[in-house]
């Protein structure tokens, strides 16, 4: 991967109209760098690997971003959201609904849940599990 590209800080006019960019010229380009990862590794077809990659990416991004302030704390969101977007997708080893991993092509039934994210109070944010219930429990 590469890391994340220099930009100039550009119009007033084009600041303007991009939120993220916020007094931080670089949160744009965190910004450009996350959907661009987003959509190489962790778009509709997925794989283990690629999920590594944009899991590592992320991280970087985020040790990139520094002290965000408060222009870029949405940037900041968003690479939060796609790492654990990415680390969730990365655990589930089947292809299921719209999502297809190219090294676990078949769904397999002990996938067959529902993964959650619940904030810490120290902010971070933890995964688990929820069963979901056969369709014949579920007519009952």
């Amino acid at each position: 991967m590469s890391p994340v590209p220099e930009v100039s800080a550009g119009s007033e006019a084009s600041r303007a109209t991009d939120p993220g960019a916020g007094p931080d010229p670089g949160a744009g380009a965190v910004r450009d760098r996350v959907r661009r990862v987003m959509t190489d590794r962790v778009g509709v077809v997925r794989s283990g690997e690629g999920l590594a990659e944009a899991m590592a990416e992320l991280e970087r991004l985020t040790v990139d971003l520094g002290d965000p302030g408060v222009g870029a704390f949405e940037v900041a969101n968003l690479v939060q959201l796609g790492r654990a977007v990415a680390e969730l997708a990365f655990r589930r080893e089947e292809s299921r609904g719209g999502h297809w991993r190219s090294d676990h092509p078949a769904p397999v039934e002990a996938w067959r849940v529902r993964q959650t994210l619940t904030r810490t109070p120290e902010g971070g944010l933890e995964a688990g599990l929820l069963a979901v219930p056969a369709a014949e429990e579920a007519t009952r």
